[in-house]
């Protein structure tokens, strides 16, 4: 009775470690896009302007702005990642608790007709944490096109070892403006270049 009991309270302290993996992913996906966002839309303006700034102050803006904002994405693409394998980890967790407790068996339905599980086996993390970063895009217009054909996401990719979630959403905005952030430094600079 002791084993289950310390399960019992080793599951809850899990999914508390769970909602907070989950609630730190929202807020750092959030913040990361809300800087990131901020600053694309400060150097977009920025790049409309140059030919009203003294070339060397419009050069150090650019590089630095750009620079900044392509770091700025990266971090908050590795951030996204990695809070998302801990999340992984405690889902994990949480599964091999729930089967130590046999949870995942199933039991004589109350009402007296069959079994019922109280925790389906297709309720636990079979998938990796993350989807590796070359697959986000095509994972992404899969997703595009399964939306399209009015299939839910989850029949849609029944064969597909990972479906592309929220968390995938973001990791793939956050490679993109590193690269407009890229194409923003190169296009100001022969801007820049261009107008002397």
């Amino acid at each position: 009775m002791t084993n289950k009991t310390e399960l019992l309270k080793l599951l809850e302290a899990t999914y508390q470690r769970i909602q907070h993996h989950h609630d730190a992913l929202w807020e750092e996906a959030k913040h990361y896009s809300w800087w990131i966002y901020i600053l694309l839309a400060g150097l977009i303006s920025l790049h409309l302007n140059l030919r009203f700034l003294e070339p060397w102050v419009g050069i150090l803006l650019v590089v630095l702005g750009n620079l900044f904002g392509c770091v700025l994405s990266l971090i908050g693409f590795n951030a996204v990642r990695r809070e998302g394998e801990m999340f992984y980890t405690a889902r994990q967790m949480r599964d091999h608790i729930m089967v130590a407790l046999k949870l995942d068996q199933p039991i004589p339905n109350p009402s007296g007709s069959g079994f019922i599980t109280i925790v389906p086996q297709e309720e636990f993390v079979d998938q990796p944490a993350n989807l590796p970063p070359l697959k986000l895009a095509p994972n992404a217009c899969g997703a595009f096109f399964n939306a399209l054909k009015k299939k839910p996401n989850n029949e849609a990719n029944k064969n597909r070892k990972k479906s592309f979630g929220i968390r995938d959403g973001f990791q793939l905005t956050f490679l993109i403006t590193a690269c407009l952030f890229i194409v923003l430094l190169v296009v100001s600079l022969i801007t820049l270049i261009q107008a002397q």
